[in-house]
């Protein structure tokens, strides 16, 4: 606290606050006073009272930065590029990080991915950019890169992020369609496969049996296993057995025998 003495600013007292952010100071209630207050982390305040009307006052200060772990990162600033890989490809991924009031002692960034992973550290007080290069190959639908990057500051510590970044596959209209696709297995094993052309084709002759088409029904599920024998989804041994007993039941039905 200053006074105004022989039109000079002069120190009459200085005092540390409470566990509040209050303090007591004594003052002669004709006299002009200045108040200058200071706290870390606070943007110092200079404030005048003249006269002095009340016994109390409530000041408030503004932080010089933002003290948490949120992600509004305490002034730190965090830039990355791309936020999306394409599958089998090389990618140079760009990692900025920047502290204005040149709070960071350390940082790094590690990018796991099918196959492999990856990262960079640095020590700049107010940042720099980290480029890695993220080579996705043989990726699936569901996986995906994950992002895992940190910060250590020097007024509140470590502070860690995790995001997860997708991956794009490059599929055109014609690759979606069954022949495209032939010989392909989905990942599905023999029995598997077996099973589910089994459980279609006794869906279709039962529909077609039931609304007294029992001949149509027979030679729609004979087509069926064709198809998906063609179409390599179920190798040809595998549905033999019940294409010649369809066929010795149609041969039977037509009158053949």
């Amino acid at each position: 606290m200053y006074k105004l003495i022989n039109s000079t600013w002069s120190v009459v007292e200085s005092k540390y606050s409470d566990i509040s952010g209050r303090a007591l100071l004594y003052y002669d209630p004709i006299g002009s006073y200045k108040f200058y207050l200071s706290l870390t982390g606070y943007t110092d305040y200079v404030f005048f009272l003249n006269p002095i009307l009340f016994s109390a006052y409530d000041v408030y200060m503004t932080k010089t930065s933002i003290l948490n772990a949120s992600e509004d990162y305490e002034g730190v600033a965090v830039i990355y590029a791309p936020s999306s890989f394409a599958n089998n490809n090389a990618t140079t991924f760009n990692f900025i990080i920047s502290s204005p009031d040149g709070l960071l002692t350390e940082y790094g960034i590690n990018l796991t991915f099918p196959h492999n992973t990856t990262g960079a550290v640095g020590v700049n007080a107010i940042g720099s950019q980290l480029s890695v290069v993220v080579n996705v190959t043989n990726a699936t639908a569901y996986e995906r890169v994950r992002l895992d990057y940190y910060y250590i500051s020097s007024t509140t510590g470590r502070h860690n992020f995790t995001y997860w970044l997708p991956i794009e596959f490059n599929v055109s209209a014609s690759d979606l369609t069954f022949l495209s696709n032939k010989n392909k297995t989905y990942g599905l094993g023999i029995f598997e496969r077996i099973l589910i052309v089994t459980l279609t084709v006794l869906f279709v002759v039962g529909i077609g049996t039931m609304v007294g088409q029992p001949i149509p029904a027979m030679a729609l599920g004979l087509f069926c296993f064709g198809y998906m024998a063609f179409i390599g989804f179920v190798p040809l041994w595998a549905i033999l057995p019940s294409m010649f007993v369809g066929v010795l039941f149609l041969v039977w039905k037509s009158g053949g025998y």
